[in-house]
């Protein structure tokens, strides 16, 4: 009789499939004057919607934003890390990511 494997194994990601994320995102000061979400969809080819936004004028605070984003897998990934390379702080709604985004990011392993 085979022995069953018990080894885990991370699913392989299908960066062709469209799958949706959605993140509250944080604009601070410094980047009033840049094109942060439009560079979502010009640089990373992105669908955005943003749900709402909590601005107010003449403040000297940062701005909040509720985004859904929809693209591919690899498209996400690509403008999380545009994100986070620019510092902006980002909370990520797990419940939203697909799972082969899910288990990439955090190495999330099958049994």
């Amino acid at each position: 009789m085979a022995k069953k494997s018990m080894a885990r194994t991370i699913p392989a990601m299908d960066f062709s499939r469209s799958n949706q994320s959605i993140l509250e995102l944080c604009v601070l000061k410094s980047y009033y004057e840049e094109p942060v979400i439009s560079e979502l969809v010009s640089r990373y080819g992105l669908t955005v919607n943003i749900t709402s936004a909590r601005l107010q004028p003449d403040t000297e605070d940062e701005g909040w934003f509720d985004l859904d984003l929809w693209g591919r897998t690899k498209q996400l990934y690509s403008s999380l890390s545009y994100l986070e390379k620019l510092g902006l702080p980002i909370w990520l709604d797990l419940s939203s990511v697909y799972s082969d985004v899910y288990d990439g990011l955090f190495g999330v392993a099958n049994l």
